[in-house]
């Protein structure tokens, strides 16, 4: 802070709390998770799908992966890229194509929620729900969440 900079900075601390700084333009999960607007299983699942799309570094619709083809040279993709773009797959098949491309722009790409509306042509309330629906389902597939006993009777 700057000597020219009069505030006087105290954090309001009740007894046991603490203060926590994050960058919460560096990823709109974030921004979500700090809002309460996503649960935490949700916010970790989309930690995972964003961890995959980083290391892949590609869209999971830019390449079929559904072989594994073993080769040797210098050109080859490293395995944990490969194993990455697999795991994407794996997860955009279990959750659909319309979840999938939810989770490519805001995990993946860092779109946010107004952004998600506007590409997708959705409402002004539908996006957010969306993600939390595309979230959860990623969530079951990571083993994060279970969907519990569906069978009513």
């Amino acid at each position: 802070m700057n000597k020219e900079d009069k505030r006087e900075i105290v954090p309001v601390l009740k007894q046991g709390s603490y203060v926590r700084v994050m960058n919460l333009r560096e990823c709109s999960l974030d921004t979500l998770r700090n809002r309460n607007l996503i649960s935490p299983i949700q916010y970790s699942a989309g930690l995972k799908y964003r961890k995959l799309f980083e290391i892949s570094q590609i869209g999971a619709k830019t390449a079929n992966l559904s072989e594994r083809i073993d080769s040797t040279g210098k050109g080859d993709i490293a395995d944990h890229k490969l194993d990455a773009m697999q795991e994407l797959v794996r997860c955009n098949t279990a959750v659909g194509p319309t979840s999938a491309r939810v989770l490519d722009l805001v995990c993946g790409e860092g779109y946010t929620i107004s952004d998600l509306n506007r590409i997708m042509e959705w409402s002004k309330y539908y996006g957010g729900h969306r993600l939390r629906e595309a979230l959860g389902e990623a969530a079951y597939h990571f083993g994060l969440q279970n969907k519990g006993n569906t069978i009513r009777g």
